[in-house]
C-alpha cells in the first residue's frame, strides 16, 4: 500500500512539473514566430535604408507565409521583374495567426496583402497583429509587430489580448494645416 502511496505521490509531482511546459508550449512557438517576423520587418528596413532597390513585404494566407521580395532590373528599362529577396528565408506563421495588419494606421485585409517599399522613396508604416488563441488552455496571447516609417528595427510588443492592439501610424511628417499654421512657412 504504501508503494502505490509513493508512486502516486511521485506521479503527481512529475504532472505538475511537465503539464505547465507542454501547455505553455504552443503559445512560446507563436512567441518565437512573433519574433521572426519582427527580424524580418527589421531586415527589410534595413535594406530599405541601405539601398535605392525597390522591395515588398508579402503575405500568403495559403501557406501563412510572410516573404520579402526585391525588384531585379533586366537588361532593357522595362524588364524589372520581382524576386524572393537572397538571404531573408521566408517566415512561416503556422502557430499562431496574423489577425490584423494596418499600412500607415489605415487596417487592410490581413488575409493576403503586399506593402511595396519603392526605391529611395518614404516607407509607409506597418503594424501587426499576431494572436495565438489558446482559448482551451487559459486564453489568448497576441504580440504587435510594427515597423515606423523612419526605423531601422521593427518592435515587438506583448499584448494581453487581441483588443489592446492600436495600430501605429505614420510619422515622415506634420500637416501644418491639421495644426493650425496654413500660413507659416518652414
Amino acid at each position: 500500500m504504501i508503494e502505490i502511496v509513493v508512486v502516486v505521490a511521485l506521479l503527481a509531482i512529475v504532472g505538475g512539473v511537465i503539464v505547465p511546459r507542454l501547455v505553455s508550449t504552443g503559445a512560446r512557438q507563436a512567441q518565437v514566430e512573433a519574433q521572426a517576423v519582427r527580424a524580418m520587418l527589421s531586415a527589410a528596413a534595413q535594406r530599405d535604408a541601405l539601398s535605392n532597390q525597390s522591395m515588398a513585404l508579402e503575405f500568403d494566407s495559403a501557406n501563412r507565409e510572410l516573404s520579402l521580395w526585391v525588384q531585379l532590373t533586366g537588361e532593357n528599362e522595362g524588364d524589372a521583374v520581382w524576386a524572393p529577396a537572397p538571404l531573408v528565408r521566408p517566415v512561416r506563421v503556422e502557430v499562431g495567426e496574423l489577425r490584423s495588419v494596418a499600412i500607415d494606421g489605415r487596417a487592410s485585409n490581413a488575409r493576403q496583402w503586399r506593402i511595396d517599399f519603392p526605391g529611395g522613396q518614404p516607407r509607409p508604416s506597418v503594424s501587426l497583429l499576431i494572436v495565438f488563441d489558446g482559448s482551451a488552455l487559459g486564453g489568448s496571447t497576441a504580440w504587435q509587430v510594427d515597423l515606423p516609417p523612419d526605423a531601422t528595427a521593427a518592435i515587438i510588443t506583448p499584448l494581453p489580448g487581441e483588443g489592446d492592439w492600436r495600430p501605429a501610424t505614420s510619422t515622415n511628417g506634420i500637416d501644418l494645416d491639421a495644426t493650425g499654421r496654413r500660413g507659416t512657412p518652414w
